[in-house]
């Protein structure tokens, strides 16, 4: 769910696992490009990835989690 303009997404837009449910991945836009934090969830609600974006740019590194929620490694 989330909001679509003639510019392209705009907003928080969050998708849903099987069933509908459940928050698999929340995304921001703005004018179609991901514009700020950016999350993706295993089906059990711990984060898998974690990163944030600018005008379409990642910012920093992408961060990956294992099922328990700790830091994958390398």
């Amino acid at each position: 769910r989330g909001n679509i303009s003639s510019k392209g997404l705009n907003g928080k837009v969050e998708y849903f696992g099987p069933k509908g449910l459940t928050v698999i991945k929340i995304e921001h836009y703005k004018n179609g490009a991901l514009n700020g934090k950016y999350f993706e969830y295993y089906i059990n609600g711990k984060v898998k990835t974690k990163a944030e974006y600018k005008n379409g740019e990642l910012i920093g590194e992408i961060q990956e989690f294992n099922e328990e929620g700790t830091p994958k490694k390398g």
